[in-house]
């Protein structure tokens, strides 16, 4: 089957359109002709009009008062215009397939030409004139309709209402698909196609074309009101607002939900204005996008606002222009809805996007300045961000950066602390992959230059809220000062331990030889005071080289204890025993009880501490005093205190004893480096227990400390 076009406006017309123009005065006839013809010969067809009740000078007069040139056109062969015994009556009588062959001899030419398609148009009232063969132009009407479709030629048929008999126009109404009255077209539901036109029973095929179009009319009319119901279904229940307005801005149609909003039934809206239903400012608004729509015939979308509930909203409108079957603008259809809720959210999120991005300068900031190197990994291992610091301290080169992270470790000397290859396993970056987290490795990580860098690493995963690994950050900070400066306290350390403590063992040595020589020559006095003092000092010099010492190892970490269990009661009275002539033994009182459970304690180093504890309270507290050594356990520890019935320790001092070289102000003249209760501290410490004093001026102190239940 055969599709056929059927346009709405002269400018839609296409080859194999088949149309007649019934006019019934010549400026409908000119409308009509004028932009057809011109059409044509712009879109670069061949145009042919075969005249008869106008001359050649009307037609071209058409289209030269249309700004049209018409001789280049003719004179290249575009544009012919021929008379009826050119065209119709070229062999003496009419002959509808000779014309017709004539038609499709013209397309064939004009496409090997060039042109695009053959355009034709033609006066029909030469019919009127009786010319031989003119009986038959209807038959030759309706055979064009088995020529036209299908083929690169497109036919008016020029008919005056005024001339021709309405019986006559009825058979040229059933052999035409399209028809134009006027300048408006028509889809003709009287059209019959060829074979039902020509055949023995036309009465009949015409009225069965009929009824058939009768009931096609009344199952589109009955899909129209489908539609229509569906359509306004649609728009009664949609919450968009839909409305509908003329070139003037009055209101034509509008769906219950935009009527709604103005609190009003949708035909109260109908026939008003902006200027009705809102306050001034935006009515002027609202004309001024109807107006640029119209003018510019370009459909636009608005955030614009929307006054609603007692609060100005923000509603998104989409307008565009509504056209009529002639291309004519007649109005506005706009829809719109609230975006109130959604302009909020963006705008909340722009602000927490810029907060982001200032977070994020202000990290990118703070990483970079740290003097700590900071390596940032995605779930792959690759390095997602590395500060300068990290830089500096592994080296790396943009090509090695990229690598996978087991390869990047490879081309790392990473040695342990006393030079041995450091697993890979447990390097704080494979172990933050693994879920774990690594504080303080100290690592030595040797350079392709020979220089070695010493490092105390930790790393850690990086996890979302749901647990999943999203990469691992991986911090260095570079000890090598640090680990300098620690060679050379322990070159210092090992120079007092020795080399201060021979000459001082001669001293002590020769000060005790001397003065038995003395007590042996039976000189008791200045002399052999003389060499006492020496032994004292001497012994003196050498408590405080050892303080030093074990300051500086506590420190260090390089103090190793040796636990063991150790029942208290024994081990204070063994330590009196043993500490006769070195301190007051008589004046120290010691009340533990049999039953106290033993302690976990370094035994060397639990003698340092009561020591220390000891001689303080014996030194800060006069000589007709006690000193009072007591014990008791508690929460599975054991807390040992040494009281005195000293002068005491003032408030601002408390909290200060047990710093390093610290001296109370009522002590400021007493010998010693100030080290005895900081090195207590430290090794209470080492133990896991805690040490602290209390004291009121002018009754005494008492210092405490714990140990663990062993």
């Amino acid at each position: 089957m055969i599709s056929i076009h059927y346009p709405r406006t002269i400018a839609d017309l296409k080859p194999g359109d088949h149309l007649c123009c019934l006019y019934e005065t010549e400026d409908e006839r000119r409308a009509l002709l004028t932009p057809y013809l011109r059409q044509g010969l712009e879109r670069g067809e061949k145009v042919l009009y075969i005249v008869d009740a106008h001359t050649i000078e009307v037609v071209q007069g058409y289209l030269r008062d249309d700004g049209l040139e018409v001789e280049p056109y003719q004179a290249s062969g575009q544009l012919s215009i021929l008379t009826v015994d050119d065209a119709y009556m070229r062999e003496g009588i009419f002959d509808a397939d000779g014309m017709i062959a004539l038609l499709r001899s013209e397309t064939d030419r004009a496409l090997a030409e060039g042109y695009a398609a053959q355009r034709v148009t033609s006066e029909m009232t030469w019919v009127l004139r009786g010319l031989p063969g003119s009986e038959r132009f209807i038959e030759y009407e309706s055979k064009l309709n088995t020529f036209l479709p299908g083929s690169r030629c497109q036919a008016i048929c020029q008919y005056d209402r005024r001339r021709f008999d309405p019986a006559v126009l009825l058979d040229v109404l059933a052999t035409h698909p399209i028809i134009a009255v006027g300048t408006d077209l028509y889809d003709n539901f009287y059209y019959i196609p060829t074979t039902e036109f020509l055949g023995l029973d036309r009465p009949g095929a015409t009225l069965r074309r009929w009824l058939d179009n009768l009931a096609e009319r009344k199952e589109a009319e009955e899909a129209l009101r489908d539609s229509e119901q569906k359509y306004r279904t649609l728009l009664d229940n949609i919450p968009q607002r839909v409305f509908y307005k003329d070139r003037n801005s009055v209101y034509l149609a509008v769906n219950p939900s935009y009527a709604r909003d103005l609190g009003r039934m949708p035909d109260e809206v109908v026939g008003k204005t902006d200027y009705d239903l809102f306050p001034p400012e935006m009515a002027d608004k609202y004309r001024s996008d109807d107006r640029r729509i119209i003018e510019t015939a370009t459909s636009e979308e608005i955030d614009e606002p929307y006054p609603l509930g007692g609060e100005v909203r923000v509603v998104h409108t989409l307008k565009a222009p509504v056209r009529a079957s002639d291309g004519a603008i007649t109005g506005v259809l706009g829809i719109f809805w609230d975006i109130t809720e959604r302009k909020r959210a963006e705008e909340e999120r722009e602000r927490l996007l810029a907060d982001l991005q200032r977070w994020a300068a202000e990290l990118d900031t703070t990483i970079t300045s740290i003097a700590d190197g900071v390596l940032i990994y995605d779930p792959r291992g690759e390095i997602v961000r590395m500060n300068p610091a990290a830089e500096r301290i592994l080296g790396y080169s943009p090509e090695q950066r990229e690598l996978p992270l087991a390869e990047r470790m490879r081309l790392l000397c990473i040695e342990t602390l006393d030079g041995k290859p450091f697993p890979p396993e447990e390097q704080p970056a494979v172990r933050a992959f693994r879920g774990e987290r690594a504080w303080g490795v100290v690592m030595v990580i040797r350079l392709p230059d020979g220089r070695a860098i010493w490092v105390s690493s930790s790393g850690a995963p990086i996890r979302l809220p749901s647990g999943d690994l999203l990469g691992a950050v991986v911090t260095l900070t570079d000890i090598t000062v640090q680990h300098q400066l620690q060679e050379q306290r322990e070159d210092l350390l090992r120079a007092v331990s020795h080399d201060l403590r021979a000459p001082l063992t001669i001293i002590l040595g020769q000060a005790q030889l001397l003065g038995g020589m003395l007590e042996k020559a039976g000189l008791t006095g200045p002399e052999r005071r003389s060499a006492e003092a020496v032994v004292t000092g001497a012994k003196r010099m050498n408590v405080m080289i050892q303080d030093l010492v074990d300051s500086v190892r506590l420190e260090a970490g390089q103090l190793r204890l040796e636990k063991r269990p150790v029942e208290l009661r024994s081990f204070v009275s063994d330590l009196l025993d043993r500490s006769v002539g070195v301190i007051e033994i008589g004046r120290v009182r010691v009340e533990i009880p049999p039953n106290l459970p033993p302690v976990s304690a370094d035994a060397n180093r639990l003698e340092t501490i009561l020591t220390n504890l000891l001689s303080n309270a014996l030194k800060h507290s006069s000589p007709d005093t006690e000193v009072k050594v007591t014990a008791k356990a508690t929460d599975g520890e054991v807390v040992v205190s040494v009281a005195d019935r000293g002068v005491g320790i003032a408030p601002e001092d408390l909290p200060h004893m047990f710093e390093r070289y610290y001296r109370a102000k009522a002590a400021r003249k007493t010998e010693g480096l100030g080290l005895g209760l900081y090195i207590s501290r430290m090794l209470v410490g080492a133990h896991g227990g805690r040490i602290w004093a209390e004291s009121q001026p002018g009754k005494g102190s008492t210092f405490s400390f714990t140990l663990p239940v062993a």
